[in-house]
């Protein structure tokens, strides 16, 4: 049994993903498997995988969706297959330093549930970057205290991302806890850590290595429509059924409606840098207002809306 199972959903890969497998290949940690599972892509992306198993010493297993599924499908696929103690996803277009899973499971106690180490933002292919999520020093934590950083309940020094490619976690606390992503294709890594963290007791950071966030100017997080919309208010209606289920909603609100403003916030950055034209601003606007009204109240709204920012709408 591997320690390590690295899972890599692809769909028409085929101009960037064995920079990934190459990253992976060279790891100072050799056990590892790598699973790749192709969601019906209709370039060559099988071909420049195929090449890449030929070639390789590496333990590979290659897995295809006979249609497309979409990302959270995909990576529940690869978690089924897998057979490592630790679990991480790691994007096609994405790649690690080359020490990052030694370092990651080196740091690891026993009783550790998740990994985190840093981000740097890619650019022209690798040749340009910078610093997305930077930890100066190890660090264990509390899966309570990492949750809080995810959701940005709490002013502090450092944050997590959900962002998958820079996490290591203990399968156990996956499957035990019947905790797999949503099939949709936005948010789904939002909702898939949210509950994660919930689970977890003990979160290691790890300083000073580094996921590589290639920022590919064709990928979905560099568009906008409708359904980024949908898939947000989807997030936050599961999650709020998620706490209720477990009755502790009220414990987590804070935490609840901090992620919902932090997302929000996210959600309207992408939608003007990704739209410039002021119609069609203003009519995703209408529609993401809409929505939020059917799903909270207006007396739901002001308890968690800092009145400063509504003040700064309206001055």
């Amino acid at each position: 049994m591997p320690i390590l199972s690295v899972i890599i959903p692809v769909f028409n890969g085929e101009n960037f993903i064995m920079n990934s497998l190459i990253s992976l290949e060279n790891q100072s940690l050799k056990d590892i498997e790598i699973i790749i599972i192709d969601d019906a892509s209709t370039d060559n992306t099988i071909d420049v995988v195929n090449e890449f198993i030929s070639k390789t010493k590496s333990n590979v297993k290659f897995l295809r969706n006979n249609k497309n599924k979409g990302t959270g499908y995909t990576r529940n696929k690869g978690i089924k297959f897998s057979s490592g103690k630790y679990i991480t996803f790691l994007d096609s277009d994405d790649w690690v330093d080359s020490n990052a899973y030694l370092a990651a499971i080196n740091a690891a106690q026993e009783d550790t549930d998740v990994i985190v180490f840093g981000i740097k933002n890619d650019y022209l292919y690798g040749q340009d970057s910078d610093i997305r999520y930077d930890y100066s020093y190890d660090n264990l934590i509390t899966g309570e205290f990492a949750l809080k950083l995810l959701c940005h309940s709490q002013n502090q020094d450092q944050y997590i991302s959900p962002i998958p490619g820079n996490k290591i976690i203990r399968k156990e606390i996956i499957t035990d806890n019947n905790v797999f992503f949503p099939n949709r294709n936005y948010c789904e890594d939002d909702e898939f850590y949210f509950k994660l963290l919930y689970y977890s007791n003990q979160i290691q950071i790890v300083s000073k290595v580094y996921m590589h966030y290639y920022q590919r100017p064709d990928s979905i997080m560099h568009c906008f429509s409708k359904k980024h919309i949908d898939d947000f208010i989807s997030l936050f209606n599961n999650l709020r059924d998620f706490l209720t289920i477990n009755n502790v909603f009220d414990v987590y609100n804070n935490d609840y409606y901090s992620f919902f403003n932090k997302c929000l916030n996210s959600l309207i950055s992408s939608l003007f840098s990704n739209e410039q034209e002021v119609n069609m601003q203003k009519d995703y606007i209408e529609y993401l207002f809409k929505k939020i009204l059917a799903t909270f109240s207006i007396s739901e709204i002001l308890s968690f809306t800092d009145m400063q920012r509504i003040k700064r709408f309206f001055i």
